[in-house]
């Protein structure tokens, strides 16, 4: 009698005293790379079980103290995975360069063919740095003969943010607010008293030397030393030199335009409109499209490539734009 009173007792000891668990899962889905040492960087230990993760279970039964419902793994980094939000995007850092050597070495040979190297870079953005050559990268690239066009070359001739724009065999930089000149070289403020093509003639003398258009009105900025067009009814742009046309709503555009709702109507603006940082539909959607480092094949359908890839001697545009204007 008393060894069964025993063994009772026991068996209720034991039972009070049982822990019971769900199975461990994990909390973060990619592996994580060290804070310190070796594999900290982006783009190192690649594919090595260098990195952890944490997991977690619950208590089910029993007595749990905390530190027994955590714990952290080791696991494999997947340099795509942990390095995914590390760098931007790749930018070009200088021309097609032909081979040293071999048939495609010398001047005016193999034009056209994808035979040459462009340098490329990229920023490093992880907080622990990323392995330098990580940070650039030689794409392929057409081997150019005789002159390159300026829009063409590495740098980019339009200084100050400007875009490069085609002109024939020459080129124009439409420039950034506040930059002027040729090159966008030249910081406008109201002390500017340059008079070129860019002036118009019905901008206020408060801002001299201010590229509005066709009777815009131009106000300061920033302490009264920058300024920005107001337009007159019936234009829009940085500059006032888009014209609105007599359209109804609903308006279907061809591929080189883009439909863009301003005042109250939609209508057809320029591709060269779009991502130029300024903005000039009224829902700003000719800015919240734009992707860096891409290039627009057709405005109307929203359709992209990756700069690169332009004027490489391959149609990547379905409408073949990308090829458009090439040397």
């Amino acid at each position: 009698m008393k060894l069964s009173i025993a063994v009772i007792f026991l068996f209720i000891c034991f039972a009070n005293s049982h822990v019971l668990f769900s199975p461990w899962e994990r909390t973060q889905l990619i592996c994580q790379r060290p804070a310190t040492g070796t594999c900290s960087k982006a783009g190192s230990c690649c594919g090595k079980t260098a990195g952890t993760f944490d997991m977690t279970r619950n208590c089910l039964h029993g007595p749990c103290e905390s530190h027994m419902l955590e714990r952290t793994a080791n696991c494999r980094i997947r340099c795509r995975e942990a390095d995914a939000d590390a760098y931007g995007p790749w930018v070009q850092a200088g021309n097609c360069e032909r081979p040293a050597s071999g048939e495609c070495s010398e001047e005016d040979t193999c034009c056209g063919m994808v035979k040459g190297k462009m340098l490329h870079t990229r920023e490093c953005f992880a907080a622990n740095g990323c392995l330098p050559e990580t940070l650039e990268r030689q794409f392929r690239c057409n081997v150019r003969c005789g002159v390159v066009h300026p829009c063409q070359s590495w740098p980019n001739p339009c200084e100050n943010g400007g875009t490069c724009a085609y002109q024939g065999d020459s080129h124009t930089c439409k420039c950034a607010n506040g930059w002027t000149g040729h090159h966008c070289e030249e910081r406008v403020t109201l002390d500017d008293t340059t008079n070129g093509d860019s002036v118009d003639e019905a901008v206020p003398e408060m801002c001299p030397g201010c590229p509005c258009k066709n009777g815009a009105r131009c106000v300061k900025e920033d302490s009264g030393q920058l300024w920005r067009c107001i337009c007159m009814e019936g234009y829009f742009g940085r500059w006032c030199d888009g014209k609105l046309s007599e359209t109804p709503n609903k308006l279907e555009c061809p591929d080189d335009k883009f439909r863009c709702f301003v005042h109250d109507r939609d209508i057809c603006i320029d591709r060269n409109f779009i991502c130029d940082d300024f903005q000039d539909c009224d829902n700003n959607e000719d800015e919240s499209m734009c992707r860096s480092n891409t290039f627009c094949c057709s405005a109307a359908k929203n359709d992209f490539i990756q700069e690169i890839l332009r004027c490489d001697g391959r149609n990547d545009c379905s409408n073949g734009a990308d090829e458009e204007g090439c040397v």
